[in-house]
């Protein structure tokens, strides 16, 4: 007899050997004890798991001479016949090579004829989204109105890709990729049956390779088997295929969780000078992580990941030893190197250093944090606690209060090395008098800086009489003539650039609009004008409305302005220069 490949020899010959789709098993046995036989069946799944495999044993099922029946002899002529492909009642079509409206057209004349020796005459169409648009309507035709004695078995990887027409006159069954510990159990029968010696881990890292194909799975043992007389070990898998042992996935685990630089530098040199490609190792590494942070984040992970039996109790004592944040940054520095790797000729140096850069990370974890912010806390109401002694200690001794410096200020100077010089000028501003004494004292600085910065603003801006605060709101108003420089103003992004200005200066974030003021009167009270400019500015000589009503106002400009401006909000400076020019010196356009 000659070779058979192992794909073909292990090849399901029942419905009990198909591995990992029990629920479409179970639902076809059911449909033929109770004699619930459809016309037409759709397998869509993923190469290698079993739908072939599985349309040859439903139609041994169907014409066994026992049947039909849900447990096929695989004995009497008609079963052996299906099974080594040469009865002519089992047409197999692949529509990959067949995909023509030709060749649906002759299909549709010979299902007119009855079946020759079995019960059914089955039609079993592999790869069935390869068809044409026109062969697919063809067969839609035979799939509306099919002869009694014809049952149709379509199997496809790409179920997107066949129309919804013939999909709608079919029944549905979806294989699922085959998960690892099946494959693994099913290689290591075939190993013991063909007489090939394989260690565990070598069956694992096959498993994990083919990807939920037994098909992929077979072929790989299958060239493995004829290496050599020898062991057939890891090595042997990583080599032939150019795949990552997991092993080494827990190694470089280990080193980045014990921040070891000399085990890391170790590591790197024997990466590179194997040949190990870096790209599929970044990528292996990356599950790996990803394997990790379900792991320590999700409450049932073993429902959406596929570890292997022999790795799970490691898996979850690894997890144990990183913190979610940390595996957060490695996914992050990972994927970022891949990147790299998939387009750089740099590969060797992005990843020496990406190496090098997750062991000597370190990570400072909440506990960690909480821990240091009491320590913080416990010092500082220690420090308050001596203060308030020298401060007892002080007035029992009959000194003037007046040379004893505040607890406050003594825990600012304490700490001024971690203050920020300008934030220690600012001063602390209560009260709408304070605000407006903020103002008038920073008056000159304010003009100054907005002069440094944009000259055009600060040219429109000079222009203001006088200005009112209510709350956390600051109206400038401006000479009755002057209505283009208050639109101007109000622009939300000069409105909001002068804003910046006092924030910066006064250390108070006001809500800032331009208003015309009812006369052109310059007040001249001098207790109330601001020195250093040629403006007199009154914060309280305007008094319009009272403050409910000045509050609303400003509010309701404020929205109108906002809507106005929202289409000019991108004018820059250079237009800003021009429109000035223009109305100051009166430019018209001939």
């Amino acid at each position: 007899m000659s070779y058979i490949s192992f794909y073909r020899k292990w090849r399901p010959q029942t419905f009990s050997e198909i591995i990992g789709q029990e629920y479409v098993v179970q639902t076809l046995e059911n449909a033929i004890i109770k004699n619930r036989i459809s016309h037409a069946y759709m397998f869509c799944g993923p190469r290698g798991t079993g739908k072939t495999s599985l349309a040859r044993i439903f139609a041994k099922a169907l014409n066994c001479v026992n049947g039909p029946t849900s447990k096929p002899c695989n004995k009497c002529d008609n079963c052996v016949s299906i099974s080594n492909g040469n009865n002519m009642d089992v047409i197999e079509i692949d529509a990959a090579s067949n995909r023509g409206i030709n060749e649906i057209r002759e299909l549709r004349e010979k299902v007119k004829y009855l079946p020759t020796a079995l019960r059914k005459k089955v039609y079993i169409i592999d790869e069935v989204h390869m068809l044409t648009t026109e062969a697919f309507n063809a067969l839609l035709k035979v799939l509306e109105e099919p002869p009694e004695h014809v049952i149709f078995i379509m199997a496809t990887t790409e179920p997107h890709q066949v129309l919804a027409t013939i999909m709608s006159r079919c029944q549905r069954f979806d294989f699922y990729p085959i998960p690892q510990d099946k494959i693994r159990k099913r290689l290591k029968g075939i190993s013991t049956s063909e007489d090939i010696t394989i260690n565990d881990s070598a069956l694992n890292l096959i498993a994990k390779y083919a990807d939920g194909s037994l098909r992929d799975a077979d072929g790989i043992l299958e060239q493995l088997s004829s290496l050599g007389e020898n062991d057939i070990t890891v090595d042997d898998v990583s080599s032939l295929l150019g795949v990552i042992d997991i092993e080494m996935l827990f190694e470089i685990a280990n080193i980045l969780i014990e921040k070891n630089l000399n085990q890391a530098l170790l590591f790197i040199h024997r990466v590179i000078s194997s040949s190990i490609n870096l790209k599929i190792f970044v990528s292996e590494f990356l599950d790996h992580l990803y394997n990790l942070y379900v792991l320590r984040n999700y409450d049932s992970p073993l429902e959406i990941l596929d570890i292997g039996e022999d790795f799970k109790e490691r898996y979850f004592n690894q997890a144990k030893l990183f913190s979610t944040i940390e595996v957060e940054f490695l996914i992050n520095l990972y994927s970022e190197l891949l990147k790299q790797l998939r387009w750089s000729e740099s590969a060797k140096s992005y990843f020496k250093a990406a190496i090098i850069k997750s062991v000597n990370y370190r990570f400072i974890d909440e506990e960690q944090m909480d821990k240091r912010f009491k320590k913080i806390g416990s010092d500082l109401e220690e420090l308050k606690n001596d203060i308030s002694k020298i401060s007892v200690s002080i007035q029992e001794s009959n000194i003037k209060p007046a040379s004893i410096k505040k607890d406050e200020d003594i825990i600012e100077e304490k700490h001024a090395d971690v203050t920020d010089a300008k934030d220690i000028e600012i001063k602390k501003i209560t009260g709408s008098d304070d605000f407006e004494k903020a103002i008038k004292d920073n008056w000159n600085r304010i003009v100054a800086k907005l002069k440094e910065k944009n000259v055009p603003l600060h040219a429109k801006f000079i222009e203001v009489k006088n200005f009112k605060i209510d709350n956390n709101a600051i109206c400038f108003y401006l000479a009755y003539d002057k209505k283009w420089h208050k639109e101007n103003l109000n622009k939300i992004n000069n409105a909001s650039f002068i804003k910046d200005i006092i924030k910066e200066i006064t250390g108070k974030n006001f809500k800032v609009v331009f208003e015309i003021t009812d006369t052109d009167k310059v007040i001249q009270d001098t207790d109330k004008v601001i020195q250093g400019t040629d403006k007199v500015i009154d914060s309280k000589e305007h008094t319009i409305k009272n403050e409910n009503e000045f509050a609303d106002e400003i509010s309701g400009k404020e929205k109108k302005w906002e809507s106005d401006n929202k289409s000019n909000n991108t004018n820059d400076a250079e237009s800003d220069i021009f429109d000035y020019i223009e109305e100051k010196f009166e430019i018209k356009e001939k």
